[in-house]
């Protein structure tokens, strides 16, 4: 049981760092947003705050049922010391503030940033590696503006596969893609992009039109049997790249997405490209 708890702190953390990293995105694309987008980008940026302030508190549970399994009173106390306080109408997590140095706005959490003080002594919250999590689906949201950046014309999907490996192999030295296939009964997977360090495989699709946009959506769905129980796999993200004079709209993506109930271990992602 202690073991399940510590996988749950683990993903509920990287799922606040990760809410934070949109936050800024979504902060960011108001200043490069058509008229009449202001409201509908407010109201996923309050979501976004509003989730955060959920899941935190989720958190916080399941931290204390932990500590109490695994009898740390003393950290318990402290913990129950520095975090009561969540609870508290109003009380805020989040902070908006400018920096100087970048000379442009982000969004912090203190409370969030001293967890993994507070539980070093369980080596639960390897810093390292939620980072690393963090600065992957950096690079993988901000696709389109890194292949524009290089001059890279994209008319498939071999053409961003090889681009944006090239691009992660400076973050994470052991990019490959793969040389033995995921092996099923029926089938072989092949996934695009191998981070080993991070357990994670990364596919990206390729999509000129709406109708081929949700095949592959579906496509994505139908294999997913294939890439689980993997020994030393277990994170897999889907990179779906539009590329329409129409934006796909996100929220019809996301609303595709949950009806397909893809598992917990699936992460997916619009970009829209031109």
């Amino acid at each position: 049981m202690s073991n399940s708890l510590k996988i749950k702190i683990k993903e509920y953390y990287k799922l606040l760092m990760y809410t934070i990293t949109k936050l800024d995105k979504l902060e960011k694309s108001l200043c490069s947003c058509e008229q009449g987008e202001e409201l509908y980008i407010h109201e996923r940026i309050e979501n976004e705050q509003n989730k955060f302030s959920d899941i935190f508190k989720k958190l916080y549970f399941i931290i204390v049922e932990f500590l109490e399994q695994n009898n740390s009173s003393q950290i318990l106390n402290i913990f129950k010391a520095s975090y009561d306080e969540i609870f508290i109408k109003y009380y805020k997590l989040l902070f908006y503030e400018f920096d100087d140095d970048y000379g442009e706005y982000f969004y912090y959490s203190p409370k969030l940033y001293l967890l993994p003080t507070i539980l070093e002594p369980f080596d639960i919250l390897n810093e390292k590696d939620v980072l690393s999590i963090d600065y992957l689906e950096n690079i993988l949201n901000n696709t389109e503006y890194l292949l524009k950046n290089f001059n890279i014309v994209i008319d498939n999907e071999t053409s961003i596969n090889r681009s944006i490996r090239t691009i992660l192999y400076s973050v994470f030295n052991d990019v490959s893609n793969i040389h033995e296939p995921f092996s099923k009964i029926a089938k072989c997977y092949k996934p695009d992009i191998l981070i080993p360090s991070l357990k994670t495989c990364i596919e990206y699709k390729f999509a000129k039109d709406e109708t081929r946009l949700i095949n592959t959506i579906g496509e994505i769905y139908e294999d997913v049997h294939g890439y689980s129980n993997h020994p030393n796999y277990n994170l897999f993200y889907a990179v779906f790249y539009f590329q329409n004079p129409y934006s796909f709209p996100q929220n019809r993506f996301n609303e595709i997405i949950k009806e397909k109930k893809f598992p917990k271990e699936w992460k997916l992602l619009l970009i829209n490209g031109n």
